[in-house]
């Protein structure tokens, strides 16, 4: 049977000051990063925020990168010791900047890089739609994808179908949409309050579609900002779906693609779906199923971890994928 159990929601009354300056506090989850790479992050974001807070799960018993050369009066380094999850890393990383005074958090991924003044739009565009009494969950910026080089599109859920919103330069209004990309999003902490923290037992993959969705489902909303932009990557490559003139689609790990199908057929059932998303997962998943069966690398392997996914799924187990599982035959 599937697990119906939910996060629940925070109460309390939310105080919405449009007119004084957010506190801002970039929330950067590691897992292996790259020194370099991490250290092109930090100079990017730091002049754009008050506070830096890092989040890693590079397990200990592995040679990760020492990350206390990154540590400052302005950055916190939080070494968890072990893969915890995307979920729990975010949770505590928000946790740690509210500690440190921040009234809004700035997710975002190891491999991710924000344009010059990312955040000050951020912020002006989440001001405006306070002033005109709007509930919001998060603020996105437009995305532009390191494998193929264009812009990724904001994304409202049709009836079956996804409605692709494009930016173009002119574009100064917040654009509605039903997801966003947690990497680059800008959360007030008391939205974060009232919705309630990151579903932890998803581990990884659709844990910012389930909070979303949640969001959503208390009355709060998702915006995209058009002039506010953010270099980021979704998979290791992307393959050309054969049967979607021309659509790429990214390139996961078969461990990655497990937490991908299991989270999609375990947020399918939950309450806050609204029956357009579950349409659309209807139809997409068996269509990104066949794409993972036919057009990635080790085929085998990827369909076993899928078998199990949807076991799991259905069975209600969540969590993370136990480690022999990860490198024995299942």
């Amino acid at each position: 049977m599937v697990a119906q159990e939910e996060i629940p929601a925070r109460s309390g009354p939310i105080a919405v000051e449009p007119g004084r300056p957010q506190r801002v506090g970039a929330v950067i989850v590691t897992y292996f990063p790259r020194p370099d790479s991490l250290q092109a992050l930090l100079d990017a974001v730091a002049s754009q925020v008050e506070r830096l807070v890092l989040v890693d799960n590079t397990p200990a018993a592995h040679a990760g990168p020492d990350l206390s050369r990154f540590a400052s009066e302005r950055c916190d380094v939080i070494r968890n010791g072990d893969n915890l999850g995307l979920a729990a890393a975010q949770n505590l990383g928000i946790g740690r900047a509210r500690e440190r005074g921040c009234d809004h958090v700035l997710l975002l991924d190891q491999d991710s890089l924000p344009a010059p003044g990312m955040v000050d739009r951020l912020c002006s565009a989440l001001r405006r739609l306070q002033s005109s009494g709007v509930r919001v969950a998060a603020v996105g910026p437009r995305w532009n994808d390191r494998h193929s080089g264009r812009d990724a599109p904001f994304v409202r859920i049709g009836v079956g179908r996804m409605h692709k919103v494009h930016c173009d330069d002119r574009s100064r209004e917040p654009v509605a949409c039903d997801t966003l990309v947690a990497s680059g999003c800008l959360i007030p902490v008391a939205s974060y309050d009232a919705i309630g923290p990151m579903d932890e037992r998803l581990f990884i993959d659709q844990v910012d579609v389930e909070w979303g969705l949640r969001a959503q489902a208390l009355g709060y909303r998702l915006f995209g900002v058009c002039d506010a932009v953010l270099q980021h990557g979704i998979g290791e490559a992307a393959v050309p779906v054969w049967f979607a003139r021309g659509r790429r689609v990214p390139v996961h790990s078969p461990v990655r693609d497990y937490y991908l199908v299991r989270n999609t057929i375990t947020v399918f059932f939950r309450r806050p779906a609204p029956w357009r998303w579950r349409l659309l997962s209807a139809v997409r998943l068996p269509a990104l199923l066949l794409v993972m069966l036919t057009q990635m690398p080790q085929r085998r392997r990827r369909l076993r971890y899928i078998a199990r996914a949807i076991i799991d799924a259905l069975r209600g187990r969540l969590g993370p994928l136990p480690v022999a599982a990860t490198s024995a035959r299942l």
